[in-house]
């Protein structure tokens, strides 16, 4: 599996874990030289959630798939559609064999791993109290700065998933644990 297709399974997992209708999402890629452009389509119940307030959601994935990219020297755009646009090719799609059905901390160290350079140990852990966090911590840090956004990104894909599933969920980037 090429790092593109990971970035590409790794976006269709966060939006599986935000909607209702998991199976309802399709993400169609087209790429050119220097750009991957993501397109989501889901159940019309599912749009919204995908979205976000003030399309928070939908940047967030699209921020930490750039993040995932940048690797690659990629850009990573991310966009949700109407699914009257694919209605035809909705009717007719049949889920990847390959779906991935990866726990929220597979998913964070999978992203981690795409994000941070090779070799670099990237661990993901779940901690229980009145909200779960997931810390993935790794052995370097890109700068306070950049790992702030991250983190921030990050949560307010995973909030979206914990919302969808009953769950509090947050993120936090640290050192090495």
């Amino acid at each position: 599996m090429t790092s593109i297709d990971e970035i590409i399974c790794i976006v269709t997992e966060l939006c599986r874990g935000i909607v209702a209708n998991p199976n309802s999402i399709i993400i169609k890629e087209t790429s050119t030289l220097h750009t991957i452009n993501l397109r989501c389509y889901s159940h019309p119940e599912d749009t919204m959630k995908l979205v976000g307030k003030r399309g928070a959601t939908a940047k967030a994935i699209e921020q930490i798939g750039e993040k995932m990219g940048s690797s690659l020297q990629m850009n990573v755009r991310f966009k949700v559609e109407p699914t009257e646009r694919i209605q035809q090719s909705w009717l007719e799609y049949k889920p990847n064999a390959d779906y991935l059905a990866d726990n929220e901390l597979a998913i964070l160290e999978r992203i981690g791993k795409l994000i941070y350079d090779d070799g670099v140990t990237v661990n993901a852990v779940k901690v229980a109290n009145d909200s779960t966090a997931l810390i993935m911590s790794s052995d370097v840090q890109f700068g306070k700065q950049y790992d702030k956004e991250l983190e921030t990104d990050l949560t307010t894909v995973f909030e979206a998933i914990g919302k969808n599933n009953g769950q509090n969920l947050y993120v936090e980037i640290g050192n090495s644990l």
